[in-house]
């Protein structure tokens, strides 16, 4: 497959995409619970710091493929998927300086 070789490409692809997939599954995750246990305990965390926290932790899903990639020494990939992860490391600060600062 595609995701198997060794370009930067593949680790920019990659590195952009997981985190996307890794946000709509905890956002589905956290409905659900919402749903049916967290209603009062949630009531009392602000969105800003649920969506900050939900950011992050989808940021730090590219963790899963890079650790792949350093096992199969696919350093090009793993060139792409930090170039990917310090863009929405940067985008996160940029986006939430304000509330965090």
């Amino acid at each position: 497959m595609f995701w198997e070789k060794n370009k930067i490409w593949v680790g920019l692809i990659v590195g952009f995409v997981v985190p996307f997939v890794g946000l709509a599954v905890l956002e589905l995750v956290l409905e659900q619970l919402d749903e049916f246990v967290f209603q009062q305990a949630r009531n009392k965390l602000s969105e800003s710091f649920k969506d900050r926290t939900l950011y992050l932790i989808a940021i730090t899903f590219n963790v899963l493929p890079f650790r792949g990639y350093n096992k199969g020494k696919k350093i090009l990939a793993m060139r792409g998927m930090v170039i990917a992860t310090t863009a929405y490391a940067v985008a996160w600060m940029v986006l939430f300086a304000k509330e965090i600062l």
